[in-house]
C-alpha cells in the first residue's frame, strides 16, 4: 500500500459531515410521513394534461408596460405589521462585464443602493424611511425596500414611493468616495464565490481604486434599462392604483436608442473541466472546495423542466443521505459537507457539493469528489432506501412550505425567480401537488441516468478555496488530472 492510498484511507475516515439546515433533515423512517391525496385545482389547470408550459398563479398580477416592456408583479397579501415589499430587479451582474469592466456590477448596484437611501427620505419629506437592501449577483440586481405605513395612507404612499425610484439616478465622485472604502471590503468578500462563474484571478485594491462615478454611470445606462427591468409591489394595497402607479411613474422610462447586445462573459464556452483556486488570506488553517455538476436548462418553465428540476433536487439529497450514512458507519468528524441543487446561471443549474474542512486533506477531498463519478458508474453509489428517504424529505419540505404563513418577502423571491430565471410561479398548493404527482414516477435508473451526467467532467466546475502557502500538491488543472489519474491506478 503506498503513501497516496494510506492518505486516502484516512481522509475517507475523516472527511463525511453532513451538516443540514433545518428544512433538508432526513426522515429517517419511512412510515414517518403520510402524503397527502392529491387534489388538482382544476379551473386553471389539469394534472392529467400535464405538457407544455406551466401554469401561473391567477392570483398574481402580471403584465408588461407596452412602451419599453418593463415587466411588474403586483400582489395583494395581508400582514399583521402592514408590511408592503418593493423590489427593482434588473438581468444585469457581473457575467454582462467584459474583461474592462469587472466589479463595475458591484459597485454600481451599491452606489445605487446608497444614492436612494440618501434621497427618498428628502423626497418624501421624512414620511416614508424604508429598509434598503441590494444584492448584486452574476446574473441580477436586486434593490429591496421594506415600507411600513398606515392603512389610511399607506396607497398614496406607495405611489409616492414609486415615482421616486422611477426618478433618474444622479452619480457623483463624492457620494462614490465616501463609500468606496465599504465597496472594496464588501467586494473582496463576495468576488471569491463569483470567480465560480469567471475563473481568472481575484481583483487587486489598486484596480478598484480606478472605478469612477463617469463608468458607474455609463454602466447603468447601458444596462438599468426598462427591458431588463422588473417591478414588484407585494403586501396590503389596492391592486388598480398600484398597477397605476407603476404605468405612470416607470411607464416613461426609455431603452437606449442602440441598446447594447446582452453577453454572457465569463461561462466558458468549450465544454471542460473547470478550476479555480482562489488563495484566501482570511483564512490560516480550513481550506473549502465546492463541486458545480452543471446542466443546462432551458425549459425551466415547462412541465418537463420542473420533472428535471425535482430530479436534480431529490439526486442531490440523496448525495446528502449517502454522506449522513457513511458517517453514522464510520463516526466519522471533521468536515462540513452539504449538496444542494440550486440555479448557477440563466441557463444552467447545478448540484453543488461543498465541503468546509481541515487544510491538509482538501487536495484529497478535491480529487475524492473527482471520481465519485467512478463510484455511479460502477453501481453501488445509493440504495433503494436512501432514495425513497430522499424522496420523503423532499416532499415533506414542500407540504412543510405549503402550509407555513407566506410573507410578502417570499412571495417577492418567487417572482424574481420567475423573472429572471423562468422559474415556475404556481403557487404553494399547486406546486405540492405536482411534486406528489411527479415523484412517484421516478426509478432508480433515472437517478442514476441523472447523476452520471452530472459527473462528466465537462460537466463540472471546481473553486478551491486556500490560504496562501497551504501546501497543495496541485496548483493548476493539469497537476489536478494527473493526481486524480494516479488515484484510479491506486483503487
Amino acid at each position: 500500500m503506498n503513501s497516496y492510498t494510506k492518505l486516502l484511507i484516512l481522509f475517507l475516515s475523516v472527511c463525511y459531515v453532513f451538516n443540514s439546515k433545518a428544512d433538508n433533515q432526513f426522515i429517517n423512517n419511512e412510515d414517518s410521513i403520510t402524503k397527502d391525496p392529491i387534489v388538482v385545482n382544476s379551473n386553471y389547470y389539469m394534472i392529467s394534461n400535464m405538457t407544455g408550459n406551466l401554469p401561473v398563479d391567477p392570483n398574481i398580477k402580471i403584465d408588461t408596460l407596452p412602451g419599453n416592456k418593463l415587466v411588474y408583479y403586483v400582489k395583494k397579501n395581508y400582514e399583521k405589521n402592514a408590511e408592503t415589499i418593493i423590489e427593482l430587479v434588473y438581468k444585469v451582474g457581473s457575467l454582462m462585464e467584459d474583461s474592462t469592466k469587472r466589479a463595475y456590477s458591484f459597485f454600481t448596484a451599491n452606489y445605487v443602493a446608497k444614492y436612494y437611501a440618501s434621497v427618498i427620505s428628502n423626497k418624501l419629506n421624512g414620511k416614508i424611511n424604508p429598509k434598503i437592501d441590494v444584492e448584486s449577483k452574476p446574473d441580477y440586481t436586486r434593490f429591496i425596500f421594506s415600507v411600513v405605513t398606515t392603512e389610511m395612507d399607506r396607497n398614496t404612499a406607495i405611489a409616492d414611493f414609486l415615482k421616486v425610484l422611477s426618478d433618474s439616478i444622479s452619480f457623483n465622485s463624492q457620494l462614490l468616495d465616501a463609500n468606496r472604502a465599504d465597496f472594496i471590503t464588501q467586494y473582496n468578500q463576495t468576488q471569491l464565490d463569483e470567480l465560480q462563474y469567471r475563473g481568472g484571478k481575484q481583483l487587486k485594491i489598486k484596480y478598484l481604486n480606478t472605478i469612477s462615478a463617469a463608468k458607474l454611470k455609463q454602466f447603468y445606462k447601458d444596462w438599468y434599462r426598462p427591458d431588463l427591468m422588473s417591478v414588484m409591489v407585494v403586501g396590503d394595497i389596492d391592486i388598480q392604483q398600484t398597477q397605476k402607479s407603476i404605468a405612470t411613474g416607470f411607464g416613461t422610462l426609455k431603452n437606449p436608442l442602440k441598446e447594447k447586445i446582452v453577453i454572457y462573459h465569463g461561462i466558458p464556452k468549450k465544454a471542460a473541466l473547470q478550476l479555480t483556486i482562489v488563495d484566501d488570506s482570511t483564512q490560516t488553517d480550513n481550506s473549502s472546495v465546492q463541486f458545480y455538476f452543471k446542466k443546462f436548462r432551458n425549459n425551466r418553465g415547462t412541465y418537463m423542466g420542473y420533472s428535471e428540476t425535482t430530479l436534480g433536487i431529490i439526486s442531490s439529497l440523496v448525495m446528502n443521505k449517502v454522506s449522513e450514512d457513511y458517517i453514522k458507519e464510520h463516526n466519522t468528524t471533521g468536515y462540513d459537507v452539504k449538496v444542494s441543487y440550486e440555479k448557477y446561471s440563466k441557463n444552467e443549474d447545478a448540484v453543488i457539493y461543498k465541503v468546509n474542512g481541515i487544510n491538509r486533506y482538501i487536495d484529497v477531498l478535491t480529487i475524492r469528489l473527482l471520481s465519485l463519478g467512478e463510484d455511479v458508474k460502477n453501481g453501488g453509489f445509493f440504495n433503494e432506501k436512501q432514495l425513497n428517504l430522499a424522496k420523503m424529505t423532499y416532499l415533506n419540505k414542500l407540504k412543510n412550505y405549503r402550509d407555513s404563513i407566506e410573507t410578502s418577502a417570499d412571495l417577492a423571491t418567487s417572482y424574481l425567480n420567475h423573472f429572471v430565471y423562468n422559474l415556475p410561479l404556481i403557487g404553494r398548493k399547486q406546486e405540492y401537488e405536482f411534486a406528489n404527482s411527479v415523484v412517484d414516477k421516478f426509478t432508480t435508473s433515472n437517478f442514476t441516468s441523472f447523476l452520471e451526467s452530472a459527473f462528466e467532467q465537462n460537466n463540472i466546475t471546481i473553486v478551491v478555496k486556500r490560504p496562501v502557502n497551504s501546501g497543495f500538491t496541485f496548483n493548476n488543472k493539469k497537476e489536478l488530472l494527473i493526481r486524480y489519474n494516479e488515484s484510479l491506478l491506486t483503487k
